[in-house]
């Protein structure tokens, strides 16, 4: 059926998205008029509702049609991808929401102003921070992205000695979070690591997390990077002799100790079975491949003298049991791994730059001569923080790196906050 005169078409609401129901409007009306003409009425109202909450509501009054359509507004609020950096000798944590391109200082205004650490994503708006202070460790919240921080309470911990001031943070699901870091003092052994089950409000001290093993006290054993394997499974890199690696399959309840004295192909000073690796990070492939780089290693040989290495380890396992994948003699300390995907993995050395794998670790080849402690990979980029406080950008998943500039002295942890 045809109109005569054109019906009056009235938009409400968002307008923009109603206006693609006018053709719609326009069969509800004359489906209305039909049906008017079947019964021979003279007026009557037809009202079509839609899964997405528009509503079309078509009139005819003798000979008079009118179509109004109403379409919600939805405001849909789009959150930052925000990036954020800690740094260890400043007390700020800088803040991007550019993709790693530009950065903003944010001051956290805790008591522990000396430097920044670690960092933690909650969930929605929540991060948490670990700050250094003077001898203590605190950490802070943040609920609107980082913007603005807050102390919590009972974080005024003495997790750190004036001589190893670093600390990490690990969410590990269900409102765990692990807080690591700082040395083992004397008889106690404790004070290194901390848990949390109710998301960062209050921790509880592991207490003694060292054990001393036949010729080998665990005085000034320290503990790096603990690392989330999914499950409840973590792992937590030490420098203690006869457990080099810590491993929990509970959340953090317990732990078990892991030699990597033990694996095949280790040399180990004549009359020991351990061998005091620093285990400083972990990079998790996927499907329970776990990669782990060491620290300086340093063992005798009769005949060649103090010899020293560092490696690469790798597991099949979560965590569980470790082989060799490389050998490393040529700089004294491996610092930082990260897995990009696609086989690609960056490794940070001390000394002498930052290398690459493409093919999971197997081999390795130099992409910069900066030594970067912490990687960063997602939005397509990738991001390294080094010793010397510069953030390096890649857009080619880390074959080459444009140096951003100096922003503090060692970037220590980067943290994207939500997802992709």
């Amino acid at each position: 059926m045809g109109f005569n005169i054109l019906p009056r078409i009235k938009l409400s609401g968002d307008t923009e998205s109603a206006s693609w129901y006018a053709r719609e409007g326009i069969r509800q009306l004359e489906i209305l008029k039909n049906l008017m003409s079947f019964q021979n009425l003279k007026q009557d109202v037809r009202i079509v509702r839609y899964t997405d909450g528009t509503e079309i509501t078509c009139r005819s009054v003798f000979g008079i049609d009118e179509v109004e359509i109403y379409t919600p507004s939805y405001k849909v609020e789009l959150k930052p991808k925000v990036i954020l950096a800690t740094s260890y000798y400043n007390g700020l944590i800088f803040r991007s929401e550019d993709c790693g391109i530009s950065w903003i200082g944010v001051d956290p205004t805790t008591v522990c102003s000396s430097g920044s650490s670690g960092l933690a994503y909650l969930a929605d708006d929540n991060v948490l921070g670990s700050m250094r202070g003077s001898g203590i460790c605190c950490v802070v919240k943040s609920i609107n992205y980082g913007q603005t921080w807050n102390d919590l309470s009972q974080t005024n911990l003495n997790i750190v000695s004036s001589n190893q001031p670093l600390s990490f943070l690990e969410n590990l699901g269900g409102g765990v979070i692990l807080l690591a870091g700082g040395v083992a003092p004397a008889t106690t052994f404790d004070k290194v690591m901390f848990r949390s089950v109710d998301s960062g409000e209050t921790w509880t001290d592991y207490g003694q997390f060292f054990d001393g093993y036949g010729d080998f006290n665990p005085v000034g054993s320290k503990v790096y990077a603990p690392k989330n394997l999914g499950g409840g499974i973590a792992v937590v890199g030490t420098s203690a002799r006869y457990q080099n690696i810590k491993r929990t399959v509970n959340y953090g309840v317990t732990w078990s100790d892991i030699n990597l004295g033990a694996v095949d192909g280790i040399p180990l000073v004549e009359g020991q079975t351990g061998a005091a690796f620093a285990i400083r990070g972990f990079a998790d492939l996927g499907g329970g491949v776990v990669l782990a780089c060491s620290g300086e290693y340093d063992w005798f040989d009769n005949v060649l003298g103090m010899q020293h290495r560092t490696y690469v380890f790798k597991s099949e396992d979560y965590g569980a049991t470790w082989t060799i994948l490389s050998t490393w003699s040529d700089f004294e300390d491996l610092i930082g791994i990260s897995y990009f995907g696609n086989g690609i993995v960056l490794l940070g050395s001390q000394y002498y730059g930052t290398y690459r794998s493409v093919d999971s670790g197997s081999t390795w080849s130099l992409v910069s001569n900066f030594n970067s402690y912490c990687f960063y990979y997602g939005q397509g980029i990738a991001l390294a923080g080094t010793l010397d406080g510069h953030i390096l950008r890649s857009a080619d998943a880390g074959l080459t790196w444009i140096d951003l500039g100096e922003f503090a002295d060692w970037i220590c942890k980067f943290e994207q906050l939500g997802s992709e």
